[in-house]
C-alpha cells in the first residue's frame, strides 16, 4: 500500500505526457482534430500542469520519508 502513491504519480506523469503530445499534434496539424474546442485546449493544458505539479510533489514527499 505504500507504493500506491508512487505508482499513481508515475502513471499521472505518463498520462500527462500523452495529453501534452496530443495538444502539440493538434496545434501543429489541426486537420487531425484531436481536440476541437479552444476552451477545452486551455483547460486540458491547465489540468496537465496542475497534475504534473501534484505528481511531482507526491514523488518528492514520498522520497523524503
Amino acid at each position: 500500500m505504500k507504493r500506491l502513491p508512487r505508482i499513481l504519480a508515475h502513471a499521472a506523469i505518463v498520462l500527462i505526457l500523452v495529453l501534452l503530445t496530443l495538444l502539440v499534434f493538434d496545434y501543429f496539424n489541426p486537420s487531425m482534430d484531436f481536440i476541437n474546442n479552444a476552451m477545452t485546449k486551455v483547460m486540458i493544458g491547465v489540468l496537465c500542469a496542475l497534475s504534473f505539479l501534484n505528481a511531482y510533489l507526491v514523488l518528492i514527499a514520498t522520497k523524503r520519508k
